[in-house]
């Protein structure tokens, strides 16, 4: 069977590829099942593939097959019965039964002149329109402001002052240095017997 693709060269995979390791710790491929389209074409004798496709959520959609008697895809699985409104004969009896209650009813109504006129359709200008945008955004904007002066009226965090800065002395001669590793560069330079 033959399908045909929208796209170049797309790829639908049934079985993905998979990987084990086997006893003696050697890898083993488990070889996939995929239709890869050539050239906007696949074909394929495999039932379960020609299933698989027919199947398929993209099936009419981006390919479709070019084999009239291809069986359509199942719309309701096996198993659910089909409802009794969706047969004829039983959609037909259910369409009259409506019309003779309707009827009746209908002229009940117009008899005693409790028929419902059709809705009144009122009628807006532009200009209804546009006073009625300005006065929405209006509004609008007045929340804003309201939101933002609350926002910037809450105290705001306090900015951390830097640190100061940590000065290292030579226990022997009192030198100043930035750091604990330039005092002992320093002790070993210019105090070796210490």
């Amino acid at each position: 069977m033959r399908f045909v693709s929208k796209r170049l060269e797309p790829r639908y995979v049934m079985i993905p590829e998979d990987r084990i390791i086997d006893e003696q710790r050697r890898v083993q491929r488990i070889k996939g099942k995929k239709a890869e389209f050539h050239n906007h074409q696949y074909f394929t004798d495999d039932p379960e593939m020609i299933d698989f496709l027919l199947n398929h959520q993209a099936y009419g959609i981006e390919f479709v097959s070019d084999q009239p008697e291809a069986p359509v895809k199942n719309v309701r699985p096996p198993d659910i019965p089909v409802p009794a409104w969706e047969t004829d004969d039983v959609l037909r009896k259910e369409m009259e039964k409506a019309k003779k209650e309707a009827v009746p009813m209908i002229q009940g109504a117009m008899s005693t002149g409790q028929a419902t006129q059709p809705p009144q359709v009122a009628v807006v200008t532009k200009e209804q329109v546009v006073q009625l945008i300005e006065e929405k955004m209006t509004s609008l904007n007045d929340k804003l402001d309201n939101l933002i002066l609350v926002l910037s009226a809450e105290k705001a965090p306090a900015i951390e002052k830097p640190k100061p800065k940590k000065e290292f002395h030579c226990p022997i001669c009192r030198a100043e240095f930035r750091s604990g590793v330039e005092v002992g560069k320093h002790k070993k330079q210019a105090h070796p017997s210490n």
